[in-house]
């Protein structure tokens, strides 16, 4: 709200993510996911430099957004690798398809959870609103200039494909999202356990 009220202290900008490593396409996705609950578009690119394939994500945003998706999905990057180098691999299942069955029930997770505490920190914010313009409208025009951002270095795209995943390692995956860590202030519940306000 404050920076539509002074539009030079937020602009809109762009970067290029590189994802290396194993399931790099995995984690591609995750960044993805991130960006697009926190405000920003995501454009998703496969490249072969040297004849290698390599996986990367244009992002565009306003810079604090950007900011927010950077370090939120270095943070969630790692704790998705301590997560998935300590889950088990069901006897009999293949430790690829599990591993990717499973990144992808981190990320879901994780683009639900960031989607239900956008909505919130939407609602808590449309209450203290007194005068000017609503949270709402003011999300859906920055939103609108983003997408608007995009269509210029890109025009029309066409959506990724789906994946058809075989292993079993959604629902592990998903549990793991749900106890990741996303930032934000702590509170204790009342029995000595700290929790995520």
């Amino acid at each position: 709200m404050l920076a539509a009220t002074n539009p030079t202290t937020d602009v809109i900008g762009d970067t290029v993510v590189v994802i290396d490593g194993a399931y790099a396409l995995d984690k591609q996705r995750l960044l993805g996911a991130i960006a697009i609950e926190l405000g920003c578009k995501a454009v998703y690119q496969t490249r072969y430099p040297d004849g290698k394939r390599q996986y990367r994500v244009h992002l565009f945003g306003y810079g604090s957004d950007l900011e927010r998706v950077d370090m939120l999905f270095t943070s969630l990057l790692v704790q998705a690798t301590h997560g998935l180098a300590g889950a088990e691999v069901p006897l009999g299942e293949n430790a690829t398809a599990y591993r990717k069955a499973w990144l992808t029930g981190f990320t879901e997770a994780i683009a639900s959870r960031l989607h239900q505490e956008t909505e919130r920190a939407k609602q808590r914010a449309e209450e203290q609103v007194i005068t000017g313009a609503s949270v709402a409208l003011v999300l859906a025009d920055r939103l609108s200039q983003v997408e608007a951002a995009k269509k210029r270095q890109y025009g029309k795209l066409r959506l990724a494909k789906q994946r058809t995943l075989t292993g079993q390692g959604i629902a592990d995956g998903a549990e793991a999202g749900n106890r990741a860590e996303l930032g934000g202030p702590r509170v204790d519940d009342g029995g000595g356990r700290r929790m995520l306000a």
